[in-house]
Order: C-alpha cells, then structure tokens, then sequence
C-alpha cells in the first residue's frame, strides 16, 4: 500500500519514551497562550525521560542517518518513486516524483528534527553529503532550512553541537559561490 506515492512501511514512526530524547519538553509548553499559566503554577518546560534508551528519530529514514547508511536511505529514497499515470506526460510525472522525493526527505518527528538533523546530531559527515547531492539535484535547499521545534536548523544544530566540519562543510557546498581561482588562490562569495 501506498500513500501519497510513500509506501506506509516507510512512514511507520518509533513511539514511546523509550525512542525519546533524555530531556522532552511537554507538549503544551509550545503554545504560547499557556506559557504564562504553567510559568505562574511554576511548570518546568522540561522534564527528564528516565526511560530513554534511543534517540534516533522516529522514522526509518531518520534511523539510518543517524547511524550513517546511506545505501538504506538510497532504497527508502527510491521507494517514493511512483507510477506514471496514463494521463500524465513524462515533465509531469517527473515533477511530482520529485515532489514526493522533497516532502520525504523533510519528514520530521515529534520534536521537528528532519533525517538531516539526526546525521548533524551524530556527526554523519557522509550522510550529510548525499543531501548535498540530492538536493542540488533536485534543485531544492529545503531540507538544510527546514526548523525544528527548537528553532535550530541543520546548520545551526552543528554549530550548537560543536561539529564545525560539518557547519563549514554546508556552508562551502550550498552558499559559497566560487567567483574566480589562480592556482592556490580563489575568491567566494556567500549567498
């Protein structure tokens, strides 16, 4: 079965407190109109997850980036491929198989961290390449922009982790423009 051209096997999702963080923050403290509430009864926003043994994401495609296999990421990548319908022409069908591609890729858990968060949080320098290869591919900067609920993106997620060759790594490969080189020398641009 399929839905939305993603088989389900794809979408299941790792529930519980056992795949959960170390520190959660409670669900109700990302609305702001009860902040104030529970910051009055003195509510902390975190509380500590005894249980937690995993955190690796909830989805497939998290789990693998975060341990660094890129080839079952490949295989889940290629799964969201689709039929061509009858009635659609060869630049439709492709645009909607990387349509698919693109919100798969940006699939996030319970606390908005995207695969691409998982490889930044476990240092998977190679898993962060095949995004860079998928995405300038696919035209798309999406995924590296893309918030969790932490407002962190990917690149700041390093930077707040201390990976600096992984933010400097992103950095060069999505916004420095490479102007001119002479030999040892070159000028960048940052976008």
């Amino acid at each position: 079965c399929q839905e939305d051209g993603v088989p389900r096997i794809l979408l299941a999702r790792a529930t519980g407190l056992f795949f959960q963080q170390p520190f959660v923050m409670r669900p109700n403290w990302r609305r702001p109109l009860l902040n104030p509430i529970l910051n009055f009864f003195g509510i902390e926003p975190i509380f500590s997850n005894p249980y937690s043994a995993c955190y690796f994401g909830e989805l497939p495609f998290s789990f693998a980036a975060s341990v660094g296999n890129t080839d079952a990421m490949e295989a889940m990548y290629l799964g969201c491929r689709t039929a061509q319908k009858e009635d659609e022409d060869e630049r439709e069908w492709i645009w909607r198989r990387a349509t698919i591609a693109l919100q798969f890729m940006q699939q996030h858990d319970m606390h908005g961290n995207t695969a691409l968060h998982m490889a930044v949080r476990y240092k998977q320098r190679k898993v962060v390449e095949w995004f860079v290869m998928k995405c300038k591919w696919l035209k798309d900067w999406g995924c590296f922009k893309r918030l969790n609920f932490d407002q962190l993106t990917p690149l700041t997620l390093a930077v707040q982790l201390g990976h600096m060759d992984l933010f400097q790594y992103m950095v060069d490969r999505i916004w420095k423009k490479r102007i001119w080189q002479v030999r040892r020398f070159a000028c960048a641009d940052v976008r």
